[in-house]
This record gives C-alpha cells, sequence and structure tokens, in this order.
C-alpha cells in the first residue's frame, strides 16, 4: 500500500511539473492610445500596452489611413510598454483613420481605431488651457 501511496504522489509530481514548465499564453491589451500633437503634414502617435511578456514582443507600430479607405500603411515603431510615433507627410485638411498593431507569440492584435484630422494649411493648433498665475513666493524667514 505505501508503495502504492508513492506511486501516486510521484505520478502527481510529474503532472504538475510538465504542466507549469508550459508556456504560459501571450496576452495584449491596450492601456491607452492618443494623438499628442497633430500639424497640417504630421502627427505624434502614442499608446500605451500591458502585455504579459514583453520580450516576446516582435514588432509593434501603427497603421494609418485616409478615413473612409482601406489603404493602410504601416509605421513600425520602437518595441516596449510605450510606444510613441511620428508621422510625417500628411495631407493638410484631411480626416484619417490609425490603430495600432502588436506581433508577438506568434500571433497579432489590433486595436479599435480612433480618428484625427490634420490643421489646414496655416492654421495653429489651440494652445493648451492658460496655466493660471503662479503661487506667491513663501515670505523670507525673520532672523
Amino acid at each position: 500500500m505505501k508503495q502504492l501511496n508513492w506511486l501516486f504522489i510521484t505520478l502527481l509530481t510529474m503532472l504538475f511539473g510538465v504542466s507549469c514548465e508550459q508556456e504560459e499564453e501571450f496576452a495584449c491589451r491596450l492601456v491607452s492610445m492618443e494623438v499628442e500633437r497633430v500639424s497640417a503634414t504630421d502627427v505624434s502617435l502614442s499608446a500605451v500596452i500591458d502585455a504579459t511578456d514583453y520580450g516576446r514582443i516582435e514588432s509593434v507600430g501603427f497603421a494609418i489611413a485616409v478615413a473612409g479607405t482601406d489603404n493602410y500603411e504601416i509605421y513600425l515603431a520602437d518595441r516596449g510598454r510605450v510606444i510613441s510615433l511620428e508621422i510625417d507627410d500628411l495631407r493638410p485638411s484631411t480626416t484619417y483613420d490609425y490603430y495600432l498593431l502588436v506581433l508577438a507569440a506568434g500571433d497579432s492584435w489590433s486595436f479599435k481605431p480612433q480618428s484625427f484630422r490634420t490643421l489646414d494649411n496655416g492654421e495653429t493648433p489651440n494652445p493648451g488651457p492658460d496655466p493660471g498665475p503662479e503661487p506667491e513666493p513663501e515670505p523670507e524667514p525673520e532672523p
């Protein structure tokens, strides 16, 4: 009976050992994606991803096309958690669709497309909100 229990424990240990050695399934999710800056002819795009293993990411980039067309061009970016890319030679006053692509672990992920519009020639981007007045400096302590 002791040998049977020992055999059973050994068999379970081997089964669990094999399952623990199996490679974890790769997963990737988009945390955020935004247009950081846009002008008449260029745009800066950024995205943040959350991946189970960044070392398994083979390539990342943005796909971009004139809105309403399927003629996407892919622009590769540096791999990592934060992905940033500047794209130039765009047409003024044009709406573009873009999305993030991730190729990893022999599979690919594409995320929900978003849009931006380039500015007219000569148009300047709207400045951010006024930061307001600076606070008064602390008075010098008296000796």
